[in-house]
């Protein structure tokens, strides 16, 4: 049974934190801005997002950094 408000049959990456390097937001000409997330690997995954979630996405980015830094 699936409960109210599930997103049944969704798609999500998950990537351990200790394969995370560095994270990154740009915004694009078009206004949209990109997550990019730097792997141990020296892979890289880029997420595309609306203008409007770029204060998300840049505290993201700072909790991130502090998440690094801890690790150091």
């Amino acid at each position: 049974m699936v409960k109210a408000g599930t997103r049944y049959g969704g798609v999500w990456r998950y990537i351990p934190l200790r394969h995370l390097v560095s994270a990154t937001v740009t915004e694009a000409d078009d206004g949209l801005v990109t997550l990019s997330l730097s792997l141990t690997s020296n892979g890289r995954v880029d997420q595309v997002f609306a203008a409007d979630r770029r204060a998300e996405l840049e505290q993201l980015q700072h909790a991130l950094e502090t998440l690094f830094k801890c690790r150091q």
